[in-house]
């Protein structure tokens, strides 16, 4: 009893307090919502600034990695100029020599030239020298004057090809000179155009299209850039060829002048040698018991020659004579032979005929011929009886 009691009155002193209480519960349940929905809100937030945040730096990454080509297409770019550069530099290095080349043949030839209206003129004293002298020294001389005329004027017919080849060669490289420089600027055009195409400082409110833009731009700029390389490359390929074949056309201009040199030291000695040969058998020159030996030796020289020319002579009448007599014989057992065919031919066929007319008078007998124990045969080819 006392316990209840106790209860009751613990109840009552409660009661007071309850609605108090509940509106306190009431208030912190309301400020816990709200707690809540900010919380929700903040965490919704988050996720809408981590969007932006995404798509910034994919925007970023985008327009950095397009920097990135541009700069590489720029790099490549500005290879391409260097490699144009020394291709032009290469070419004109060419095209000089192609023209100190064509200077030189022009030079040769006009030397080859020179040469041979030299060697026409000492033709043509040397012609009339042998005309008003008519000596064994003056033929000489106007035999050697002959030959190297015709020398000159072979060395002169071999120049003018060389030197075609050369102005040839030489417009060639000037053509390829024209086209280095042409893709030089191309190149230098290339790289500034890609310079200007780089992204730049993005300016507040830009609009982030550009970066499409500009990768489009930074494409297109690429493809010129590989056509540039591409022509850069050919000519490259082509600067070379023609260093090759200036090369090779400098060997074979050495290798004439040497040729030219030793044909013109060859007929200097063989100048000489006739000189020298003329003067040892110049008659005005010799001893006069010298020239009566020799005369002696050449008139001996001639008998003994004149007596070889008449044996050779009767021998040859002579064999000609044994070919006349066997030739005689020849047409006489020819003869022979020809009436002993035709008596052959005639007999053959008189006994063919006898064979018939016997066959044809006792045909009991078999046909095989006059008698039946020795038959008589006859070949058809009597010529295999020969």
């Amino acid at each position: 009893m006392l316990r209840s009691l106790v209860g009751s009155e613990m109840c009552i002193r409660d009661s007071c307090q309850t609605e108090q209480c509940a509106a306190d519960l009431e208030v912190k349940r309301q400020a816990l919502a709200d707690v809540q929905a900010q919380h929700v809100q903040l965490v919704e937030d988050r996720a809408s600034e981590e969007k932006k945040l995404s798509e910034a730096e994919a925007v970023l990454s985008g327009a950095q990695a397009e920097q990135s080509k541009a700069l590489e297409q720029l790099i490549s770019s500005s290879e391409s100029e260097s490699v144009q550069a020394e291709a032009l530099e290469r070419s004109a290095a060419a095209a000089q020599e192609a023209s100190t080349e064509v200077a030189a043949q022009e030079a040769t030839s006009k030397e080859a030239e020179a040469q041979v209206q030299g060697a026409q003129a000492e033709m043509d004293s040397a012609e009339r020298d042998n005309q008003e002298r008519a000596s064994q020294n003056s033929q000489a001389a106007l035999d050697a004057a002959i030959a190297e005329y015709q020398r000159a004027t072979k060395v002169a017919e071999r120049e003018k090809p060389r030197l075609v080849d050369a102005q040839e060669r030489k417009a060639k490289q000037l053509v390829a000179l024209e086209e280095a420089q042409k893709s030089a600027a191309l190149a230098t055009q290339l790289r500034q155009r890609l310079q200007q195409a780089l992204p730049k400082k993005r300016a507040k409110g830009q609009e982030p299209g550009m970066a499409a833009e500009m990768k489009e731009k930074a494409e297109a700029l690429a493809t010129e850039a590989a056509v540039a390389k591409a022509k850069a490359k050919a000519l490259a390929a082509e600067a070379a060829a023609s260093q090759a074949r200036a090369a090779e056309s400098a060997a074979e201009a050495e290798a004439f002048k040497k040729a030219q040199a030793q044909a013109q030291a060859e007929a200097e000695a063989e100048k000489a040698r006739r000189k020298a040969s003329m003067a040892l058998h110049d008659p005005s020159k010799m001893n006069p018991i010298i020239l009566q030996a020799k005369m002696n030796s050449l008139v001996r020289e001639h008998a003994s020659l004149n007596e070889t020319n008449t044996m050779l002579h009767a021998r040859d009448k002579e064999i000609e004579q044994q070919y006349l007599d066997e030739q005689a014989k020849y047409d006489g057992s020819m003869k022979k032979y020809t009436g002993l065919v035709s008596s052959f031919d005639e007999v053959c066929l008189n006994l063919k005929m006898e064979i018939r007319k016997t066959t044809a008078l006792k045909p009991a007998i078999g046909g095989e011929g006059v008698c039946t124990t020795c038959p008589v045969d006859l070949p058809d080819h009597p010529e295999m009886l020969l």
